[in-house]
């Protein structure tokens, strides 16, 4: 089950980027090296983390991906790319709707605007939110025990390219 959800948190990759639009091949695009955006990345998961209560994931992942232009072509990764992070923390399920609402209400709390959720009939559910032209964060609950987490920075420029 639990590998399941990953496949299927891999797969939702596709729709966040459709969703937060990874595009921006513009002048005024940001530049930044991929590892210090692999790092705000990784910290931004450890903030969602923090907030649900979980020790640590049981899964992680954040690689560079590449940023769709405005005519649906591929940027080259070494040039233009964003930061995707997958990450899944076990909670028991009983728990899951009440860890969604206190990560909800964090982040919330902390400046991040919601852009949409839906419940489960399993109690669970999934929410997208994000911090301006930042981060955006995807959590879901899955079957058993699994919480997915995807985490993605906006579209950067690598210095001198």
């Amino acid at each position: 089950m639990i590998r399941t959800l990953w496949t299927v948190a891999g797969g939702l990759s596709l729709t966040l980027c459709l969703v937060t639009g990874c595009s921006g091949e513009g002048e005024d695009m940001r530049e930044m090296s991929q590892e210090e955006a692999r790092q705000r990345v990784n910290q931004q998961a450890d903030v969602v983390r923090a907030a649900a209560g979980a020790a640590e994931f049981s899964r992680s992942y954040a690689g560079v991906s590449p940023c769709d232009g405005r005519f649906g072509e591929s940027s080259d990764i070494d040039e233009i790319y964003y930061i995707q992070g997958i990450y899944q923390m076990l909670i028991p399920a009983a728990e899951h709707a009440a860890v969604m609402a206190k990560v909800k209400g964090s982040l919330v709390d902390s400046g991040w605007t919601l852009r949409s959720e839906r419940s489960f009939p399993s109690g669970g559910g999934e929410f997208q939110a994000g911090f301006g032209d930042e981060f955006d964060v995807l959590l879901a609950t899955g079957e058993g025990r699994a919480v997915s987490l995807m985490v993605s920075s906006p579209c950067y420029r690598v210095p001198g390219k």
